[in-house]
C-alpha cells in the first residue's frame, strides 16, 4: 500500500496524532492516564487523591451483579484539539432469580432523575431503555468475556461507544468520574515513533490488535474522514475503509451501520469509488431494523441511505462518460439524463451531459446544458473548483457557451437575456418546487403574532445561496401579515455594495461576526442545531428547517399592536410609528425598532444571487432602537427622501477610502424600488429562564411608503436587464466553494 508522503504526514499529526496524543493527557493536575488494552487491568492512577477508577470484577460468566456503565466521548478543546474520555454514568444491578430469568435496577446514576424503562437480557446481548429528564437512552451490547461492548443512542445522531463493566462499586461518588480510555497511551507510543515516517500499514495493524478498545475505532474513523487529503490510492483507501468496519462490529450491529454508511458517505463526498460506496450502503441498508436503529428511525436512515445511493450511482455513470467506448458513453448519457430528473442542479452532470451532446453534435441541447450552468448561482464556480490542480486547458462553461451561441446566432446579442430567462425559469420552478414538497402552510386564521425573520447575508458568501432561495419561498408561502424576511448586507468575507451602517450595527446587536445567519423573533439557532445554508443544492433543507422553527411561533398571540405609516409627498419622507399594549414590566426594557427595507433590488451577486428581496437600507432611530418615553414607544421623523441614498453613498465612499478599493458601481445598486416601513417591538432583556428566545420580539409589522417606487426595478417574476450585470473583479470574487456534505 501506497500514498502521497508528504500530505499523509499532515494529516497523520493533525487527525490521528491530536485524538491519541491528548486523549493520555490527564484532564487535570491530579490524575494520570497509564491505560492498557485490556479493560479494568490500569485506565488511571489517581494522584493526590483517596480516589481511583472503579474497580472491574475479574472472570466474570454471567450478568449477576453490577455493572458500571461507560460513555466513550470524544471532547472538542478551545486548542483545537480533541480529548477522549470513558465517562461514568451508572451502576446497573442484576439480579438472576431461580428461573434463570433477571431483574434489572439503576444502582446509582451521575443523574437524579434516570429510570429504567425497558431491561432485555438474551444471552450475551443486553438492551436497556433509560429515560432521562430531557431524552432517552438506548444502550446495546453483547459481552465478550471481559466486557458487555456497545452503543448508547438518542435517535439518529451519531452513537457513543459504551460499555458496562463488572463491578462491586456501589456509589459513582466514591470514585473519579471519568478515566482515559483502554491503550490510549499504546497509539501515543507508536505514532510519537512514527511521527517522522507515517507508516499507514503499521497504523492498520495496531487498530487491529487494539480493536476493543475506543481508541483504535476514533483512530479508524479519523483515517477514513482524512483519506482524501492524505492522498490514499484505491488500494489503501479500501484497508481503510474495511478496517474501520472491522472494528465498528466489535461495537454491534448499530455501530457497524454507523461505519458504513460513513464510508459510503465519504466516498460519495470524495467522488472516488462509486462501487465501493454501493457495497457499503448495502451493507447499511441490510442493518437498518428496528432494533438496531430504535422504533421511528427506519425511513429516516433508508432517505439518508437511497439519497447517497443516487448519488453513487451518478457518480458511476459520470466515470463511464469518460469512455472511450461509443456505446458505453451513449448508455451513461441516457443514465446521466435521467440521473439529472433527481438531482436537476448537479454541476457535474450538467457538464458531463453538455460535452457529450457537443460531441455528438446535439447542440441545441448542449446550449441548454451549458446555459443551466452559466446562469445558476455557483454551479459553473464548482466546475473550476473542481478543475482545481489540474492541467490547464479545459474552456471554462460560459466560453463554451458563448462560442456554441455565436455560431448559432452569429454574435453575442442576447445572450444576456438569455441567462437571465434561465435563471428566472429554474429559480421559480425551485421555489416552487420547494414549496410543493415542504409541510402545508398553517391555516390563515392561526394566531396573531407576525414573525420577524432578520436574515445577515452577502453577496461574497456562496453558503448564502440556499438560505436566499428558501427565504423567498418563505415570503411566497405566508403573507406579510403573518411573516415578515428582512435582509442586512454584511462586508463578509468581502466587500458588499448592499452594506451601510445599520446593517452593520444590527449584526453587532446581536454580536455576530458570521453570514449567513437569522435572527428569528430575535432568537439565533445555531447553525450546528438548524441547518439552512449552502448551496443551491439544499434549498429545499434550508426551508424545512427554517419552516420547523417558524410555524410554532405562528400560533402565538400577543397583546403588543404596532401602527405604522410611511408615506412621500413633494420629496419629503414622512415616518409615523405607535406601539401599544407592551406589558409594564417589559416595556422599560423593550425597544421600537424601525427599517425601511427596498421590495426588490436587482443586482448579479458573485455569488449568483440576481434579486435580493426586502433590503435594509436604513433604520430609523437607529439600530439600538427607540427606547420609551414617559410610558411610550412612538417615534416621527420627516426627512427628504434622498438622505437615504447620500447616507448609503457617504457610508461606502469612507468604507472604500478606508481600505483602499473601489467596489464596482454596478455592485452598489442605488435606491430605485418600492421602499417598505417595518417595524417591530423588542425586549432587550435576555429572559435567564427561557435562554431560547433570545431578545424577544412582541410582534412586528409592514406598510409600503405610498410614493415610492416610481423607477422600480424587475421584480422577481420579470425579466433582467442586460446592463445590469457585474463584472466580477478578482479582488471581489469569492474562492469557489466546496460543495458541502
Amino acid at each position: 500500500m501506497s500514498c502521497h508522503a508528504w500530505p499523509w504526514s499532515a494529516v497523520f499529526l493533525s487527525l490521528v496524532l491530536a485524538g491519541c496524543n491528548n486523549a493520555s493527557k490527564p484532564a487535570s493536575p491530579t490524575t494520570k492516564a497509564e491505560s492498557t488494552d485490556a479493560d479494568g487491568v490500569t485506565e488511571a492512577k489517581p494522584v493526590g487523591t483517596s480516589k481511583g477508577v472503579i474497580p472491574v470484577r475479574q472472570g466474570v460468566t454471567t450478568f449477576d451483579g453490577n455493572w458500571a456503565l461507560l460513555m466513550t466521548i470524544p471532547e472538542p478543546q478551545p486548542d483545537g484539539n480533541v480529548v477522549t474520555r470513558d465517562w461514568y454514568s451508572k451502576i446497573i444491578g442484576f439480579t438472576k432469580d431461580a428461573d434463570g430469568k433477571y431483574s434489572v435496577k439503576i444502582v446509582d446514576s451521575v443523574t437524579a432523575d434516570a429510570q429504567l424503562e425497558q431491561a432485555t437480557i438474551e444471552g450475551k446481548s443486553v438492551l436497556l431503555v433509560i429515560k432521562e429528564k430531557q431524552f432517552t437512552l438506548n444502550f446495546q451490547g453483547e459481552f465478550d468475556g471481559i466486557a458487555v461492548r456497545g452503543t448508547l443512542a438518542n435517535g439518529l445522531q451519531h452513537p457513543y461507544l459504551a460499555r458496562l463493566l463488572p463491578t462491586e462499586a456501589l456509589h459513582l461518588a466514591d470514585y473519579v468520574p471519568s478515566a482515559f480510555p483502554p491503550a490510549a497511551d499504546i497509539f501515543k507510543k507508536v505514532i510519537q515513533q512514527m511521527q517522522n515516517h507515517p507508516q499507514i500499514n503499521v497504523m492498520l495493524e495496531l487498530i487491529h490488535q487494539q480493536r476493543t478498545s475506543p481508541v483504535a475505532l476514533e483512530t479508524a474513523a479519523n483515517l477514513v474522514q482524512a483519506y482524501q487529503k492524505a492522498g490514499f490510492d484505491d488500494t489503501t483507501v479500501k484497508a481503510i475503509f474495511g478496517e474501520y468496519v472491522t472494528v465498528a462490529k466489535v461495537w454491534g450491529a448499530r455501530m457497524q451501520l454507523f461505519a458504513e454508511f460513513m464510508c459510503a458517505k465519504q466516498l460519495v463526498n470524495g467522488s472516488r469509488l462509486p462501487d465501493e460506496a454501493l457495497k457499503h450502503l448495502d451493507a447499511a441498508e441490510s442493518l437498518v431494523t428496528v432494533d438496531v436503529v430504535m422504533p421511528g428511525n427506519e425511513e429516516p436512515w433508508k432517505r439518508q441511505i437511497e439519497f447517497f445511493r443516487e448519488s453513487a450511482n451518478i457518480q458511476r455513470s459520470l466515470e463511464r462518460s469518460h469512455s472511450k467506448a461509443d456505446e458505453v458513453r451513449a448508455a451513461a448519457d441516457e443514465e446521466l439524463r435521467d440521473g439529472l430528473k433527481r438531482q436537476p442542479f448537479n454541476p457535474e452532470v450538467l457538464l458531463a451531459l453538455a460535452e457529450y451532446t457537443v460531441a455528438t453534435k446535439q447542440l441545441d441541447a448542449a446550449r441548454d446544458y451549458y446555459s443551466t450552468l452559466v446562469a445558476l448561482p455557483l454551479l459553473e464556480q464548482y466546475v473550476l473548483m473542481k478543475r482545481s490542480g489540474q492541467p490547464a486547458g479545459d474552456p471554462k462553461p460560459s466560453d463554451v457557451l458563448k462560442k456554441l451561441w455565436i455560431e448559432r446566432f452569429g454574435n453575442e446579442e442576447g445572450l444576456e437575456a438569455h441567462l437571465a430567462a434561465i435563471n428566472k425559469e429554474r429559480i421559480d420552478g425551485l421555489r416552487a418546487e420547494i414549496r410543493k414538497n415542504g409541510p402545508p402552510p398553517l391555516p390563515p386564521d392561526t394566531g396573531d403574532h407576525t414573525v420577524l425573520v432578520e436574515f445577515f447575508t452577502s453577496t461574497q458568501m456562496w453558503a448564502a445561496v440556499a438560505t436566499e432561495i428558501a427565504m423567498d419561498a418563505l415570503r411566497e408561502t405566508y403573507p406579510s401579515s403573518k411573516l415578515i424576511t428582512l435582509r442586512y448586507h454584511q462586508h463578509i468575507p468581502a466587500p458588499d455594495g448592499m452594506v451601510n451602517q445599520d446593517s452593520e450595527d444590527r449584526i453587532a446587536s446581536y454580536e455576530m461576526a458570521r453570514v449567513p445567519v437569522i435572527a428569528l423573533d430575535g432568537a439565533v439557532p445555531e447553525p450546528e442545531q438548524l441547518m439552512y445554508s449552502g448551496l443551491l443544492q439544499v434549498s429545499q433543507t434550508a426551508y424545512n428547517n427554517l419552516r420547523m422553527i417558524i410555524d410554532p411561533r405562528l400560533k402565538q398571540t400577543t397583546p403588543v399592536r404596532i401602527e405604522l405609516e410611511g408615506k412621500v409627498v413633494d420629496g419629503e419622507l414622512s415616518i409615523q410609528a405607535v406601539a401599544t399594549g407592551v406589558n409594564e414590566e417589559l416595556l422599560p426594557s423593550c425597544r421600537l425598532r424601525l427599517a425601511i427595507a427596498e421590495e426588490d433590488v436587482f443586482s448579479i451577486a458573485p455569488n449568483g444571487i440576481r434579486h435580493h428581496a426586502l433590503v435594509v437600507r436604513e433604520m430609523p432611530g437607529g439600530a439600538k432602537g427607540i427606547a420609551p418615553k414617559k410610558g411610550e414607544l412612538k417615534y416621527s421623523l420627516t426627512i427628504p427622501l434622498s438622505e437615504l441614498q447620500k447616507h448609503l453613498d457617504d457610508y461606502l465612499n469612507r468604507y472604500e477610502a478606508g481600505r483602499g478599493i473601489q467596489i464596482p458601481p454596478a455592485a452598489k445598486p442605488p435606491i430605485r424600488g418600492q421602499l417598505y416601513l417595518v417595524g417591530w417591538v423588542q425586549n432587550d432583556k435576555m429572559d435567564e429562564k427561557r435562554p431560547e428566545v433570545g431578545r424577544a420580539v412582541l410582534q412586528s409589522v409592514i406598510v409600503p411608503v405610498s410614493g415610492t417606487g416610481t423607477d422600480t426595478l424587475p421584480h422577481a417574476t420579470d425579466s433582467a436587464p442586460e446592463s445590469a450585470a457585474i463584472a466580477n473583479p478578482a479582488s471581489l470574487t469569492p474562492p469557489p466553494p466546496p460543495l458541502p456534505e
